[in-house]
């Protein structure tokens, strides 16, 4: 998938929710993993890639309506995550009677939204520096077969029109799960 062939050039990040922060004394700063080499490599572009089906979303909605992980390091990246499961339900953008695996997933989308706004507004993240959104669909939610990757944002732009600008070929690659839902206008202020 990537093509690299020198060490240090590509940097991958694993955290539970795909999260793009981390909280020091009470306020959220873009998390080391990500600062570090967009500010100490040169890394030119940041890709969130959140995924159908994800465990951390699902135990963030989970604590949403009372029933909280039981490990303390688990439970701590998912409470960071409960606002964002609490905005969407407040917005209108998902409701409960939609199918547990349809908000869960769309949920994901929010999420992915969510932390690349928060990139995109942080000055840890250098003037220049791409913020890409992605959702790997592992279960065939977008519509399309399994395994497909589906751009949901670049830059701040959202909008499948000015996606489609961006991707070339690849306009099965732009769909969205928030298309035709109210939009959780709270990602913007993250």
């Amino acid at each position: 998938m990537w093509s690299v062939n020198d060490p240090g050039w590509l940097f991958t990040v694993g955290v539970i929710g795909n999260q793009a922060w981390s909280v020091v004394e009470g306020q959220r700063v873009v998390a080391g993993s990500v600062a570090y080499p967009v500010n100490m490599t040169e890394t030119g572009t940041v890709a969130v890639v959140g995924h159908t089906g994800c465990g951390a979303v699902q135990a963030a909605l989970d604590a949403y309506r009372g029933a909280w992980p039981e490990l303390p390091g688990v439970s701590a990246d998912v409470e960071a995550l409960v606002p964002l499961v609490e905005g969407a339900f407040r917005a209108g953008t998902v409701e409960d009677g939609e199918g547990e695996a349809l908000v869960r997933d769309v949920l994901v989308e929010v999420n992915v939204h969510a932390q690349c706004a928060f990139l995109e507004k942080r000055g840890e993240v250098p003037e220049g520096v791409d913020v890409f959104g992605f959702v790997y669909d592992v279960t065939g939610a977008y519509g399309g077969p399994a395994g497909r990757v589906y751009v949901v944002r670049v830059n701040g732009e959202r909008g499948r029109q000015g996606l489609l600008g961006l991707v070339g070929d690849r306009d099965e690659h732009v769909v969205s799960l928030l298309e035709g839902r109210e939009w959780p206008g709270f990602i913007d202020k993250v």
